[in-house]
């Protein structure tokens, strides 16, 4: 097949694509988590049973995005590659910022704890 056959094959499924992701979010977001899953080795099935059975929230703020908002992302235990849950833009980056470790996120807690008391008694 010709160079230029193939480009138009191509720019022709592109166009359809981006209509059917247009059409269908629900076929759109089955098809972000199942490219997310094989990228990062999950399990489709595991993730979206997940997904129905949490409501579609941010397991940290519970915060559910409204339709067009920024998506939840699968996070996933960078050490073992194990599936954990669904996290809002803000939580998932959160946690990359503080490196995952929970000694950083309890001095963080700390840290917000004792600012708090210092406004409230200042």
């Amino acid at each position: 097949m010709p160079k230029e056959e193939r480009q138009r094959r191509r720019a022709a499924q592109r166009v359809r694509l981006k209509k059917r992701l247009a059409n269908d979010p629900e076929w759109a977001l089955r098809r972000k988590i199942r490219q997310s899953c094989k990228t990062l080795g999950l399990s489709f099935a595991e993730v979206m049973a997940a997904w129905e059975e949490r409501g579609h929230q941010c397991e940290i703020c519970y915060r559910t995005p409204a339709p067009g908002e920024i998506r939840l992302h699968i996070d996933h235990d960078h050490q073992t590659g194990a599936f954990r849950d669904f996290l809002c833009s803000g939580c998932n980056t959160g946690l990359g910022q503080l490196r995952e470790d929970i000694a950083i996120l309890r001095s963080a807690i700390r840290y917000l704890t004792r600012s708090s008391h210092q406004e409230e008694s200042g």
